[in-house]
């Protein structure tokens, strides 16, 4: 590849060529030859100030919602070293480098990748302007996403499941996506085959398509290699961003990304992942000061919860239940739970757990006799659920309880949330906001 190739690929017709050849001229080529030769430093000073103007610029106006700290980490992300350094081998900058003799020995290395692809940016704004930049920046990624909504039980009827995949469709999450993005988010009804693979590389650059539930599939709970394989070849970097997902092995979040790790391929974790996996590092050591240290769990199922509940009871001072799994703890104590879900295999466990004495309970629910469709709905006593009754929330007297319980707390830890009093002044306001919610809540 030549310096002329590069600009082709562009469409660039050089006003002034001296600019381009000064970018791609490290300074260990300069220093050997001298006569007046100039290396890419200067031209990569103002090329570095170009991209993170562009860059938050597309930001700022492609997400209007999104808040300055996330801005500000998408925006390191899009210009990390890694990042722009990949640009630049992809787009064979590192082939026309004009290196030393020693450099050469060794190559172009990340940095001078970096390097080289900043100064290439400040070369063509010298030359042709920041308009042109801008646009040259904002031709971004093709985005293909994947998620899944609900459940399907393939051991039920063909009319059963297909009533089920018709109320878990992923059609409205599009519409909506679309909005909070403030562009079209394409829609693709299937999961597989040429439909989907046209769907997809139809996509320009920045076009946003979400594919069908992949629930829809058969194999995607069961990790199936062939719809892995199929997922994969249709992405060149994989982004995981389904926290609640991420402890399950399937297609879409496990099978992906392993077959483009062997192919040496990008994966990563999301902004939502990394702000997890944060704030649980921080409350697996909590000192006395920051003490009571109050957990909240919910969910369906204790068995997806197991680890969690056998750490968590180690180190906090009380763990507030609520959800559906609530109802697996209250018969593991002999409590009449009427039709409300329960996991029969886990209620010695859900016994032994409560023994602990550090496990919370509601004492009143609201009930109805059919979750889909009630006609009566009641709140009574967890002694006195009736008989064909399930239970859909917690009575006021539980909220009451659980908001006197985070209030004495100095951290707790919704779910996964984590919030301190005495750390971060953002901190404090989120705990004084989630003191205010349980306030409203206990008002109604």
């Amino acid at each position: 590849m030549k310096l002329i190739d590069v600009l082709n690929n562009f469409n660039i017709k050089p006003h002034k060529i001296e600019y381009y050849e000064e970018a791609f001229t490290h300074s260990s080529y300069a220093n050997e030859v001298k006569n007046g030769v100039v290396d890419y430093e200067r031209i990569e000073f103002i090329g570095d100030g170009v991209l993170d103007l562009i860059v938050a610029d597309l930001i700022f106006n492609l997400y209007p919602n999104m808040p300055q700290g996330l801005m500000t980490k998408l925006r390191a992300q899009v210009v990390c070293s890694s990042t722009l350094a990949s640009y630049s081998k992809k787009l064979g900058f590192g082939e026309i480098i004009k290196l030393g003799k020693g450099q050469i020995k060794e190559g172009a290395n990340q940095k001078i990748l970096e390097d080289v692809f900043e100064s290439f940016i400040g070369a063509t704004y010298l030359d042709q302007g920041y308009d042109f930049v801008k646009e040259l920046i904002s031709k971004g990624a093709k985005v293909f996403l994947m998620s899944h909504l609900g459940k399907i039980d393939y051991k039920k009827t063909p009319e059963e499941i297909e009533k089920a995949k018709k109320k878990n469709s992923l059609a409205p999450v599009a519409v909506r996506l679309s909005e909070l993005l403030g562009q079209e988010v394409k829609f693709c009804p299937v999961t597989h085959g040429e439909e989907l693979k046209e769907a997809v590389e139809s996509l320009h650059d920045g076009e946003v398509l979400l594919m069908q539930n992949t629930r829809y599939e058969k194999g995607e709970s069961k990790n199936d290699p062939a719809l892995s394989a199929e997922w994969a070849s249709l992405c060149d970097a994989f982004v995981m961003d389904a926290f609640g997902s991420a402890h399950r092995a399937h297609a879409s979040t496990f099978g992906v990304p392993e077959i483009l790790n062997k192919e040496g391929k990008q994966t990563a974790i999301g902004f939502l992942v990394e702000k997890e996996v944060k704030s649980l590092g921080r409350v697996i050591s909590v000192t006395e000061e920051q003490r009571p240290y109050v957990a909240i769990l919910g969910g369906f199922k204790v068995s997806d919860k197991i680890k969690v509940i056998n750490s968590l009871v180690k180190k906090c001072d009380k763990i507030i239940i609520g959800g559906a799994m609530a109802y697996t703890f209250l018969k593991a104590l002999g409590k009449n739970i009427g039709s409300s879900p329960c996991e029969e295999d886990q209620l010695e466990y859900a016994k032994e757990m409560y023994a602990t004495g550090k496990v919370m309970l509601p004492v009143d629910v609201v009930v109805a006799n059919d979750f889909s469709n009630p006609t009566e709905i009641k709140t009574v006593s967890v002694d006195e659920i009736p008989d064909g009754f399930e239970g859909m929330d917690i009575g006021a007297k539980t909220m009451e309880m659980y908001r006197n319980e985070i209030l004495k707390a100095h951290t707790v830890m919704d779910q996964w949330a984590y919030l301190n009093k005495k750390h971060s002044k953002l901190e404090q306001k989120q705990f004084a906001k989630l003191v205010q919610i349980l306030k409203i809540m206990h008002s109604q």
